[in-house]
C-alpha cells in the first residue's frame, strides 16, 4: 500500500531513541555491586566511569486503533519483532519554513524551525523490553508505577535526544515511510488526564540555541599591567583550554581581546597555572595598541581569514553548537557553494560572544544562500538563490490543487528597489551598525522600480557587513537581491492529495491556475517555491505555502565545453542543462532563439 493506493489506511508512529549501555552490571568493565541493579541509563547506573553511551532502545507509539509490528530492532546482535505501543494519541507538527534570501520580514533570516508535539497516554507496563534484569527485580514491574513515570526518572537528561514521526501506511516498513526526525526539547509528565506530552525541535535548532555562542565567553584575566607597546612578558590566568582552542582559519594565529584592542599570539609557555603568550603581535585587526590593567579580562576572538561563505557557516554550526557532524553533508554542501558562492570569500572578525544563528544569518543574508532542515533527508540543506533549470514539475488545479484550497496574497512592504551596502568593517570591537565603522559604501539600484511609471516609491535595505571585502561582492550581492526582491512579493497556499507529496520544502514548480491571468484573461503559468509544507491531515491532504520565484533570469548557463556540439545541433536536453552557446552579432542563435546574457 503506498500514497497512491485506493483505500489506503494511513498510519503514523512514534519513536524515540534513548541511550543505552551496553555494559551488563557487574561484569567487566562494569564494577557495580549491589542488589538494587541499574537500567542501563547514566541516571541510574552505579559505575559512571565506565558508563558506556553506545547503544540505543528505540521505543515506538502508535494510535490505538493500530496494529503495528515493526522488525528493525536489533538486540544483542538479533532482530527483535518491535511491537508499537498503542498509546498515540496526537500527532501536532509547525512544518519548516524557510525565507530564502530573507524575503520575509516576518522571519528570521533562518525562516521558521520545524517543530512536533506529541501526546501519549500514560499505562502500565512490564519493563520486559528494555530491563535487561526485570526477572531479577523484587516487585512485579506492570504492577509499580506507570511507563512514563518511570521513564522520566530512569531518563532525566532527554534534551536533545533523538525522535522521529513516521508517515505512512498500513503494510509498510519503516524504511518506505517519510520519516521526520526531531531531537526532544521538553517532556511534561502525565496530566490528571494520565496524558504525557512531549515537546520537539529539527536539529538546526540547536544552533538556535542560547547556549550556542561564537566564541564561548573566555575565562581568563590579564596576571599583571601591560603598557601599550608590550609584547613579552604578557601573563593570563584562568582556563588554558580558552587559550589553546583552535578558531577560524588562521592556523598558529590566533587573536585575543583585552577592552578594545585586539592581540595576536602564536603560543604560550606555562607556569604554576600562569600563561605567558609567545609571538605577541599588538593592536591587530583594526585595533590600536593600549595599556591595560592587572586583572582586566581577556577574550578569545575568533578570525577568517579569505574562507568561503559556507565553510564558515558550516564551522560555525559544527564546531559552536550541539548540531552533530552526521547532520550536514559536507560533499553536497561542496558542490552547491563552489557552483554558486566562490565570489563569496569573505574575511571577518567576531570579536565578543555573539549567538551562532546571528552568524549564520549574516552570512546567508550576505552571501545570498539559505539553510534548512530537511525533514525527508534528515539534514541540513544549503542551497544558493539561484536560478533553476532542467524538468520543473508542473501542478495544477485539474491534476493536483484540491478544490476550494487556493489563495493568493502579496505583500508590498517586502519588495527592495535600492540595497545599500556597507562593507570593509574598520573596527571590529566597535558598534556593528555605525556607517562610520565601514571604510566602503555600495548602492545599487533599480531606477525603473523606482520610476513613476511603475512603483514610485524608493524601497531600501540598508546591510552593515563584517563579511564582504571587496566593491564586486557588494556589487553582486546588490543585484541578486534586486533581482530577487525588486517586484511585490506574492505568496501561494495550496492543498493537494497526498499522492503529490514527492514535491516538498525548496522545490520550485511550475504553477497554472485560473485566477493567475495574463493581460488576455488566459490562465499563466509561472514559477513558485515551496516554503513550507505541512500533512494537515496525515497521509491524505498537504497544505503548501509557495513564493512566486522571481530569482529567474534569462537563459541561465555556464560556461560550455569546448568539444560541444553547435546550438544548432544540439539537443533540448543540452540546452536545458545549462550549456551555452556564442550568438550571432544581432543577439540571436542560429534558429533565432534569444541569445544566452553575460553577467
Amino acid at each position: 500500500m503506498s500514497n497512491t493506493t485506493i483505500g489506503r489506511e494511513p498510519i503514523q508512529i512514534f519513536e524515540i531513541e534513548q541511550p543505552s549501555c551496553s555494559n551488563t552490571y557487574g561484569v567487566s568493565p562494569c564494577a557495580a555491586a549491589g542488589t538494587s541493579k541499574c537500567f542501563n541509563t547514566r541516571a541510574t547506573c552505579q559505575d559512571t566511569p565506565n558508563y558506556n553511551h553506545d547503544s540505543s532502545i528505540f521505543w515506538r507509539f502508535t494510535h490505538a486503533s493500530s496494529n503495528v509490528v515493526i522488525d528493525t530492532y536489533e538486540q544483542d546482535g538479533t532482530i527483535v519483532k518491535t511491537p508499537a505501543i498503542p498509546s498515540l494519541v496526537s500527532v501536532s507538527t509547525v512544518p519548516t519554513k524557510i525565507n530564502a534570501g530573507g524575503a520575509s520580514d516576518d522571519l528570521s533570516v533562518l525562516g521558521r524551525r520545524a517543530s512536533v508535539k506529541i501526546t501519549l497516554g500514560d499505562h502500565q507496563h512490564d519493563d520486559s523490553f528494555a530491563d535487561k534484569y526485570v526477572d531479577e527485580r523484587p516487585y512485579n514491574a506492570f504492577d509499580s508505577g506507570t511507563f512514563w513515570g518511570k521513564w522520566i526518572r530512569r531518563n532525566p537528561y532527554y534534551s536533545a535526544m533523538k525522535c522521529r514521526v513516521y508517515e505512512g501506511y498500513v503494510g509498510e516498513t519503516l524504511d518506505q515511510m517519510i520519516t521526520k526526525t526531531y531531537v526532544v526539547d521538553a517532556i511534561d509528565g502525565a496530566n490528571s488526564q494520565g496524558k504525557v506530552s512531549i515537546t520537539a525541535k529539527d536539529p538546526l535548532s540547536l544552533a538556535d540555541d542560547k547556549r550556542a555562542i561564537m566564541p564561548q565567553t573566555s575565562d581568563l584575566e590579564l596576571f599583571a599591567a601591560i603598557n601599550q607597546s608590550q609584547t613579552t612578558s604578557i601573563i593570563l590566568t584562568g582556563a588554558e583550554s580558552d587559550l589553546s582552542q583552535e578558531m577560524g582559519n588562521t592556523g598558529a594565529n590566533k587573536y585575543i581581546r583585552i577592552d578594545d584592542e585586539i592581540i595576536l599570539y602564536t603560543g604560550y609557555t606555562v607556569s604554576t597555572e600562569q600563561y605567558t603568550l609567545t609571538g605577541v603581535v599588538r593592536g591587530q585587526l583594526g585595533t590600536t595598541g593600549a595599556s591595560h590593567s592587572a586583572d582586566e579580562s581577556a577574550q578569545r576572538v575568533i578570525h577568517y581569514d579569505t574562507m568561503y561563505s559556507w565553510l564558515i557557516a558550516k564551522d560555525a554550526i559544527l564546531n559552536y553548537s550541539t548540531v552533530p557532524v552526521d547532520y550536514i553533508d559536507d560533499a553536497a554542501w561542496d558542490t552547491e557553494g563552489n557552483l554558486w558562492l566562490t565570489p563569496f570569500q569573505f574575511t571577518g572578525t567576531i570579536a565578543e560572544p555573539t549567538p551562532v544563528v546571528d552568524i549564520l544569518e549574516e552570512l546567508t543574508r550576505d552571501s545570498m544562500f539559505y539553510i534548512w532542515w530537511d525533514e525527508r533527508t534528515q539534514l541540513i540543506e544549503m542551497r544558493a538563490l539561484s536560478p533553476v533549470s532542467g524538468n520543473i514539475p508542473a501542478i495544477n488545479n485539474e491534476s493536483n490543487i484540491l478544490k476550494d484550497s487556493f489563495s493568493l496574497s502579496a505583500k508590498p512592504d517586502e519588495r527592495v528597489s535600492r540595497v545599500i551596502i556597507y562593507y570593509n568593517q574598520k573596527n571590529p570591537t566597535a558598534n556593528d551598525d555605525e556607517i562610520s565603522n565601514y571604510s566602503n559604501v555600495r548602492i545599487t539600484v533599480d531606477g525603473e522600480a523606482e520610476s513613476e511609471f511603475l512603483f514610485n516609491e524608493v524601497r531600501s535595505s540598508s546591510i552593515f557587513s563584517r563579511w564582504m571585502v571587496s566593491e564586486s561582492q557588494a556589487l553582486q550581492i546588490g543585484t541578486r537581491r534586486l533581482a530577487a526582491f525588486a517586484d511585490t512579493p506574492e505568496y501561494m497556499r495550496i492543498t493537494m492529495d497526498a499522492k503529490d507529496r514527492s514535491l516538498w520544502t525548496a522545490d520550485v514548480v511550475s504553477v497554472t491556475v485560473p485566477q493567475i491571468q495574463d493581460e488576455f484573461g488566459q490562465a499563466e503559468s509561472g514559477l513558485w517555491q515551496i516554503i513550507a509544507v505541512e500533512e494537515i491531515q496525515y497521509g491524505d491532504k498537504i497544505r503548501y505555502d509557495l513564493r512566486r520565484f522571481t530569482f529567474q533570469i534569462n537563459r541561465p548557463a555556464y560556461w560550455t565545453a569546448d568539444d560541444q556540439v553547435t546550438y544548432d545541433l544540439a539537443s533540448d536536453t543540452d540546452k536545458d542543462d545549462l550549456n551555452a552557446w556564442w550568438s550571432d552579432d544581432n543577439g540571436l542563435m542560429l534558429n533565432g532563439d534569444d541569445a544566452y546574457r553575460w553577467s
